[in-house]
């Protein structure tokens, strides 16, 4: 039986799939630092220790922090989420949007667990709730030799 709590629940998943938060960064595809100064305030930059990677942090008009991972060829292997919002899924995943979006739809209860697939070729943890969202998003394929997802944060 839906609840009216689920309700409302499923129907909040639905529309921050629907009314996305623009970001900028794609999984797998090049990053763009020009892009980002043009729409968004880059808040840090920083690098790995041993220069396996570079991490580009920033906000989203709504406040979510949204962190990029860049390996040493200029891609976006991973991309992390936190804050109020959950920022546009379509542009972040890319090409593996449909991977998300069939996972989600596969929920028993959708807004009530978190979301969670894990291939060869993709990883997503993602979950919160009201004004809570978090997530991690990433190409196992793609990161470079020596990094685990333990130091992805």
């Amino acid at each position: 039986m839906l609840t009216f709590r689920s309700f409302v629940v499923s129907l909040l998943w639905l529309n921050l799939l629907i009314i996305p938060i623009p970001v900028l960064a794609t999984l797998g595809e090049d990053f763009s630092p020009a892009l980002i100064k043009k729409t968004h305030q880059l808040s840090a930059l920083r690098v790995n220790p041993q220069n396996k990677y570079t991490v580009n942090e920033y906000a989203v008009e709504a406040g979510t922090l949204v962190r990029e991972f860049v390996g040493p060829t200029g891609k976006v292997f991973a991309v992390i989420w936190k804050g109020p919002y959950i920022p546009d899924l379509r542009q972040l995943l890319g090409v593996h949007f449909n991977d998300y979006a069939a996972t989600a739809a596969q929920l028993s209860r959708p807004g009530r667990h978190p979301l969670m697939l894990r291939n060869s070729q993709l990883v997503i943890n993602a979950g919160g709730h009201l004004h809570a969202f978090s997530g991690l998003v990433y190409l196992p394929d793609q990161m470079p030799e020596g990094v685990s997802e333990d130091e992805l944060q």
